[in-house]
């Protein structure tokens, strides 16, 4: 099985691995997510992506 990446709406040639995200901060005035990644980049969603983040993580029930 494949697993899923997501395709950034600003720029169609960069993607982002849900594994190498280690940091989400959500921010509730935009309902966007601000992602960390292993290297130390910060990424902010967009809702579009945000959501697509929703539907790879279950985040109503986290461990």
């Amino acid at each position: 099985m494949k697993k899923k990446i997501i395709q950034r709406r600003i720029n169609r040639n960069q993607y982002v691995n849900p594994e190498h995200i280690v940091k989400i901060d959500w921010l509730s005035h935009d309902e966007v997510f601000v992602i960390q990644i292993v290297t130390g980049e910060r990424i902010t969603l967009d809702k579009q992506e945000s959501h697509d983040l929703m539907d790879y993580f279950d985040f109503k029930n986290p461990l």
